[in-house]
C-alpha cells in the first residue's frame, strides 16, 4: 500500500539483473521511495507517463515522483528518453540517469536534457544504497 509520504518510483531499464539490484537496494536503503513500475525501455517509460495501453489504469499505475532511468537501453534509450521528457514535460518529475562506464562520459549531456541525477551503475551494493538513500533524501528535503 502506497503511503502519501512516499515517493513514487518508475524504474526503467532493460537488465533484468541491474532491476533485482536496484530493487533491492531500494527496499534495503530508501523505505521512503516505492516502487510503482518497472519498464524495460523508453518507448514503455512513455506510455506509462502518458498512460497508454496498458498503463491507462492511474490507481494501478500512478504517475511516479521519480523516473530512475538507464541511459542505455533496446530501442529508445534514456538520451531519448529525456529528449522526448524535454517536449513532453511531466509536472514534478524529478529523474536519475544510471550509466555504465562507457556512458558516463554523456553526464553533461544528460543534465542539458534535464536529469536531476547522474549516477555510475558499475557499483557495488553499498554505492547502490548510497545512491538509493541520496535520493530518498531529496525527495524528504522538498515535503
Amino acid at each position: 500500500m502506497l503511503k502519501e509520504s512516499q515517493c513514487k518510483v518508475l524504474l526503467a531499464d532493460d537488465s533484468a539483473e541491474d532491476l533485482f539490484f536496484l530493487t533491492r537496494a531500494i527496499e534495503t536503503a530508501a523505505p521512503s521511495l516505492c516502487i510503482v513500475g518497472q519498464v524495460r525501455d523508453g518507448d514503455e517509460v512513455i506510455d506509462y507517463l502518458t498512460g497508454s495501453g496498458v498503463y491507462a489504469n492511474r490507481e494501478q499505475y500512478p504517475l511516479p515522483d521519480l523516473l530512475i532511468i538507464d541511459w542505455r537501453m533496446n530501442r529508445k534509450g534514456g538520451r531519448e528518453t529525456l529528449e522526448w521528457l524535454k517536449s513532453h514535460p511531466v509536472p514534478n518529475l524529478k529523474v536519475a540517469v544510471l550509466a555504465d562506464s562507457s556512458g558516463m562520459q554523456h553526464q553533461s549531456h544528460a543534465r542539458e536534457l534535464g536529469a536531476d541525477f547522474f549516477f555510475s551503475k558499475t557499483m557495488g551494493s553499498a554505492a547502490l544504497n548510497d545512491v538509493a538513500r541520496t535520493l530518498q533524501q531529496t525527495f524528504l528535503r522538498q515535503d
